[in-house]
C-alpha cells in the first residue's frame, strides 16, 4: 500500500530483536501484573485501525471509571 509509511528500521534483524525483547522483557511483565490482579488489556493489532482504536478507547473508558470509583471510596 503506497499510502503506508515505510520504516527504515523494518529489516529482518530489527524485527527479530523486537520479538526477542518482547519475549524476554514484556511478556513476563504481563504475567506478573495479571498474577497481581492488575487488569491487563491486549489488542489484536492485525485488525483494522478503527476496530483497534475502538477497543483501546473502550478499555480506557472502563479503567477511567474504575479509577474514579476508587477515588470516591
Amino acid at each position: 500500500d503506497p499510502k503506508r509509511a515505510h520504516r527504515t528500521d523494518n529489516d529482518r534483524e530489527t524485527i527479530l530483536r523486537r520479538i526477542q525483547f518482547y519475549n524476554e522483557k514484556t511478556e513476563p511483565m504481563l504475567e506478573l501484573y495479571a498474577n497481581r490482579g492488575v487488569p491487563v488489556c491486549t489488542y489484536d493489532a492485525s485488525l483494522d485501525l478503527e476496530t483497534v482504536q475502538a477497543s483501546v478507547f473502550s478499555a480506557y473508558t472502563t479503567i477511567e471509571k474504575m479509577m474514579n470509583a476508587a477515588r470516591e471510596l
